[in-house]
């Protein structure tokens, strides 16, 4: 009798928890300095003029800004892992590749670093975007199109959403542009956000059908580290898919629950073990 109250309690924590993560998506940005306002102040830069916007509109998306100037896959990579358990993210978009190219890096060392990147966000079920990147053509066309192309192969190999390089817009136009001709000016910053505005609300809604099953799925797994000991109730759950989508299926759950707890219920029935 107690086991199987509990069970009920856990499930129907389960069925409320998971569809409140899911309206909600928290975006890890891994960028190098176009990404991270270089040469602006970060109010002005294009992450956080988007999360001005998204927050005007009262949309469930937090952007989590984890660009740095200078940034490599490999230095990526190597803060990966700490960014994941910080801020569990649903979603993790990867503007990389720009500094490797600009070093000399071999394409098949930043390929990896890429695919790894992707990997170890897919692994707790967060929905990866990769972001096509271009180098200066004084590189050679030889190198220029290999390191062009990775992006694409990269993507497909991983199931990653191929974004478009976001810079296009504006890169050489000096009205736009910093001294340096590299990195996008204060003007140039609205332009970025709008861009991106739409490119991430492609893959969102891409993805919209697996953002909640992701939310779930990942609860399902912290739940099974924090609860070693529940392994049995939570393969019932997962086997008889009782994360309630359907009304009805959350009437049968309570229903079912007041049942067990002494209450007479109604007919409507789940599936019992």
């Amino acid at each position: 009798m107690t086991h199987s109250i509990l069970r009920c309690v856990f499930i129907l924590f389960l069925v409320i928890n998971p569809l409140t993560a899911a309206a909600n998506n928290t975006i890890l940005i891994l960028g190098d300095s176009l990404s991270a306002a270089y040469g602006l102040k970060q109010e002005q830069g294009w992450v956080q003029l988007l999360q001005d916007k998204y927050d005007a509109e009262q949309r469930n998306i937090n952007l989590v800004n984890a660009s740095i100037s200078g940034e490599t896959t490999g230095g990526a990579l190597r803060r990966l892992d700490a960014l994941l358990e910080q801020y569990q993210p649903t979603h993790v978009l990867i503007e990389l590749g720009a500094n490797d190219g600009l070093r000399g890096f071999p394409v098949t060392k930043m390929q990896d670093n890429l695919t790894a990147l992707i990997e170890k966000s897919q692994a707790i079920d967060a929905q990866t975007a990769l972001m096509e990147i271009y180098i200066p053509p004084n590189y050679g066309p030889r190198y220029s199109k290999m390191f062009t192309d990775s992006f694409a192969s990269v993507s497909k190999a991983t199931g990653s959403y191929l974004m478009p390089f976001f810079v296009l817009k504006v890169a050489g136009k000096s009205e736009l542009m910093q001294n340096d001709n590299l990195h996008p000016n204060k003007t140039a910053q609205p332009i970025l956000r709008d861009e991106m505005f739409n490119t991430i609300n492609q893959w969102l809604n891409k993805d919209s059908g697996r953002v909640k099953h992701s939310a779930q799925a990942l609860k399902i797994t912290r739940l099974r580290n924090k609860h070693p000991n529940k392994q049995k109730l939570i393969d019932f759950f997962i086997n008889t898919r009782t994360i309630a989508i359907e009304v009805g299926m959350w009437r049968s759950l309570v229903a079912h629950c007041h049942g067990v707890a002494g209450v007479e219920s109604s007919n409507l029935s789940i599936p019992t073990i």
